[in-house]
Parts: C-alpha cells; structure tokens; sequence
C-alpha cells in the first residue's frame, strides 16, 4: 500500500512512528493505532508472530507483557514459539522463573496457546468477538480519558491545603 511505502517500509503498522512531514491523514491513523495498541493484546497460536519481552500477550496481566526482573539482560528477538513444547502444545516457560514475579510466572500459564496450524492474531479485548469495532474503541479510549482525568484530580489531594486556598481566593482583576 501507498502509506505502507511511505510512512512504515520496514515494520508493521503497529510500530510505525510518526514522521517528519506526515500529512493530517498519517497522524489521524496514527491516533487510532494508539487506541488499537491499548486494547489489544496478542493471541498464541503458532508463537512466531510475538514477541516475549516486547508485545503485549498476556490478557491477566496489567500492561499484558513481561517485565524482567532487576536488571536482567534479556533477548527482545525471543519469540513466543520458542516457550512451546511443539509435540504436547504446552508452555515450557521452567527456565524464566528466576527473571519473573510470580504473577507473571503464573500468567503464562494461565494463557491457552492456540492452532498451531494458524499465525499469532491480534484480538481486542472490549468486545465478545475480540473484533474491534468504531464504537468499542471510542468507548475504550473515553473510557482511558475519564479514568486518567479522575487519577489527576485525586491526586491534587496532596497539594498542601494553604496553596489551595490561594488559588481559590485569588481575585479577577477589575476591568480598565
């Protein structure tokens, strides 16, 4: 496709960047692939597709990836499939206890793995079919909005009382 060669030649749409001239169409779908981003999280099916310590795959998990403990080096080239006992169609994930909380230890466990017949999808988490639609999207990202909004204000609480009160009792200055 044109955008493709233009704006992401090298990577998938969802690791596209925003450009240097990048018309008012680019960055509108790039909004919407932020909206996308948030709310999807990967499918195991075949494993070759996901990333281990990079994409997000794990739906019980907030952020829905693996996070390495301290300062671990860790592999971002590790793909899912590379977890996978082929023949029993299991995790075999015993070797990355020491680099993981045990939430996420246990998360992956928890993850079925697919067909293995198909490739890793995307799927989307706020519908029953896992298909994003316009309108779970715009409910998902109002949604993002008001939580983020709400968290602002809460923490407001910690601005000492005696700066709140000057800001309430400031004066409008008289017209000229």
């Amino acid at each position: 496709s044109l955008l493709k060669a233009r704006y992401f030649p090298n990577c998938s749409f969802l690791d596209a960047k925003r450009g240097g001239r990048t018309s008012w169409a680019w960055s509108s779908l790039l909004v919407g692939k932020d909206i996308l981003k948030g709310g999807t999280h990967w499918q195991i099916m075949d494993g070759n597709c996901v990333r281990v310590w990079i994409d997000r795959w794990l739906p019980t998990i907030p952020g829905g990836k693996l996070s390495p403990l301290g300062t671990v080096q860790v592999s971002t080239s590790l793909m899912a499939n590379s977890l996978i006992f082929l023949v029993k169609r299991e995790w075999n994930i015993d070797f990355l206890k020491p680099f993981l909380v045990e939430e996420e230890f246990d998360a992956i466990w928890e993850t079925q793995i697919g067909d293995p017949t198909l490739r890793d999808r995307l799927v989307w988490l706020f519908e029953k079919n896992e298909m994003f639609t316009v309108k779970s999207g715009y409910h998902w990202a109002h949604k993002c909005a008001q939580s983020h909004w709400t968290s602002n204000i809460h923490t407001s609480a910690t601005i000492p009382g005696a700066l709140w009160k000057c800001v309430w009792h400031l004066e409008v200055p008289p017209k000229l």
